[in-house]
């Protein structure tokens, strides 16, 4: 899991104040081959997850992401022990979180490439299709770079 740079504040938003703990990540896909230094990613997704399946809170998106990291940009650095610590377990849940995103991202981006096909008024023929790689093999944690974190703790 912590492949990336990481850190973690407590909430201070305003905007936000019930944000449940959750995962803040930027990932970038394609996965950077090893030994490679000019490697240039060609998507990048932010993503922020709640660390436990809360049944009121709404995805916030890339804006309110962003808006939210400047309201706590000056909150003091707190990461909970138990990461410092690498207990593996909780870690290992860290981890679901980015893999249930990929998963839950797939129809998604299936619906925003189907939008964009028919604004283009574009219907690929099967044989283009099998060119393209499937959403679900492409959204899978082994495929992208997890670049830096943040774990967001209640107030």
């Amino acid at each position: 899991m912590p492949n990336g740079v990481f850190s973690g504040f407590r909430n201070m938003s305003e905007t936000y104040p019930d944000m449940p703990e959750a995962l803040i990540a930027l990932v970038g896909y394609p996965k950077k081959p090893e030994g490679k230094k000019d490697h240039q990613y060609t998507e990048l997704y932010l993503l922020c997850q709640p660390i436990d399946a809360e049944p009121n809170f709404q995805e916030i998106n890339k804006a309110d992401v962003l808006e939210f990291l400047r309201q706590n940009k000056k909150a003091d650095r707190f990461v909970p022990d138990w990461i410092t610590d690498n207990d593996t377990e909780r870690i290992e849940k860290l981890s679901g979180v980015l893999k249930q995103w990929m998963q839950s991202h797939v129809p998604k981006q299936a619906m925003s490439n189907l939008k964009d096909k028919l604004r283009r008024r574009i219907i690929s023929t099967p044989a283009a299709d099998r060119k393209h790689q499937l959403l679900e093999d492409k959204f899978k944690i082994e495929n992208f770079d997890l670049i830096v974190w943040e774990y967001v703790t209640r107030r």
